[in-house]
């Protein structure tokens, strides 16, 4: 290359190069150079690079001082900031390499990357107000799931939704943040089989917290390039109750507040099913007050209506909130226990007759009491349907009569497995 050729390089080159002698003062520059250090100092008063420079980055004369080479690479690719300049569009940031040539001159290179940091630094901010907008929210999560469907990112705003930090959910499967029925129903591995098919899959149901409690979320689950997913589910509970108290409102039975019969026959096969596919127990209440005929005559049909709200309440009060409690006729009232043996069955229906038993209320015709005669049946794969195990459980209950009433009987298993004695 000729003498020319590198002038005219040096001219349109559109990196400032230097030249500088020992000192930092200015041999010979190009015009990029120029017109990078007139955006600094439009004066021209300076001419000593180091000693400009220093104004802005002041580690840039300790730099040269303790760079003892006689040749070689003062520094590569450091970054720095001028700050607003008159002359253009952005904040001046400037990339800077020093090279010390053999005979003691030191060669700079000046590159503006104002614009690229201006990018840079604005997707920052961006990504920062994402963050903050899905961090602050509680009724969203996002995280992600690598090719196994274990947890692979966990991000603040699920551990707001689902009441457990990093630490915990690292490493889980999609799986254990569903219900026990859904697991065994296969609902996790068929939506990474949608999405990973499709691109995406969709989803609402029930999602369990840490604390073992539900809520009803809608998640959009999609593939990505490392086959892995990303998973968002916002909160929908607030909603799910909303529909549930209609839903409820429209099935519940006008004195008690319990469920019809209708409703518990409708939900209650749907809670049998779901228990049999889950390979969990399922066990059923079926109590009646005792003497209520007496009740009425003693104290008229409102004081029995008032002992009638009163032992439906009780019942709520005793068991819990996935528990279905209904009117099932008269003075008869049926409960569901959900993933419930016979023994926790029998103990729920204990502490509803021990509590009915110490019942007392007064009433314009004196003091309420009641007590009640409860049968109790868990669920056998011999139960065709739900009628069949509220017979067994109904059965139960007249067995109790018989020997008494106020007591609990525990129903006789329909098959040849192991009987317990009866209460």
């Amino acid at each position: 290359m000729s003498d020319e050729d590198l002038l005219e390089f040096l001219y349109v080159c559109p990196v400032g190069l230097a030249q500088l002698a020992s000192d930092g003062s200015v041999e010979m520059a190009n015009p990029a150079y120029a017109q990078l250090m007139n955006q600094l100092d439009p004066s021209g008063g300076s001419v000593n690079f180091i000693e400009l420079i220093a104004r802005y980055a002041p580690e840039f004369p300790a730099m040269v001082r303790d760079f003892t080479a006689q040749s070689g690479v003062i520094c590569q690719h450091h970054r720095v900031s001028f700050g607003v300049v008159t002359t253009s569009p952005f904040p001046l940031v400037a990339s800077l390499t020093m090279n010390r040539l053999a005979r003691g001159s030191i060669v700079v290179a000046m590159h503006d990357i104002s614009s690229a940091a201006a990018d840079q630094r604005a997707a920052k901010e961006s990504d920062q107000r994402f963050r903050s907008l899905v961090d602050g929210v509680r009724d969203y999560a996002i995280f992600t799931l690598d090719e196994k469907g274990k947890v692979s990112t966990w991000n603040l705003s699920a551990e707001k939704l689902f009441g457990m930090g990093a630490d915990r959910a690292m490493g889980r499967d999609l799986a254990s943040l569903m219900p026990r029925e859904d697991v065994a129903g296969d609902r996790s591995r068929a939506l990474q089989l949608s999405a990973r098919t499709t691109g995406w899959s969709e989803d609402e149901g029930w999602w369990v917290r840490e604390a073992t409690t539900r809520f009803w979320g809608s998640a959009n689950i999609s593939a990505v390039e490392n086959g892995g997913f990303t998973v968002i589910l916002r909160d929908l509970s607030r909603r799910k109750r909303g529909e549930d108290e209609l839903r409820a409102m429209a099935n519940a039975d006008a004195l008690t507040g319990l469920a019809t019969r209708r409703y518990l026959a409708e939900c209650g096969e749907k809670e049998l099913f779901l228990a049999r596919r889950a390979g969990v127990p399922l066990s059923v209440l079926m109590l009646d007050a005792d003497h209520f005929k007496q009740v009425n005559e003693q104290h008229g049909h409102a004081g029995g209506d008032q002992v009638l709200r009163a032992i439906a309440r009780i019942c709520r009060d005793q068991t819990r909130d996935v528990d279905l409690v209904a009117r099932y006729g008269g003075e008869e009232i049926v409960v569901v226990l959900p993933d419930t043996d016979i023994i926790g069955a029998r103990n729920v229906a204990e502490r509803i007759r021990l509590t009915l038993e110490a019942y007392r209320e007064p009433s314009a015709s004196g003091v309420l009491r009641v007590t009640a005669s409860i049968g109790v049946a868990c669920s056998s794969p011999a139960d065709a349907d739900l009628d069949a195990l509220i017979a067994r459980a109904d059965a139960a209950l007249y067995e109790a009569k018989s020997r008494g009433r106020n007591r609990v009987a525990l129903s006789r298993p329909p098959t040849s497995e192991p009987q317990l004695a009866v209460a």
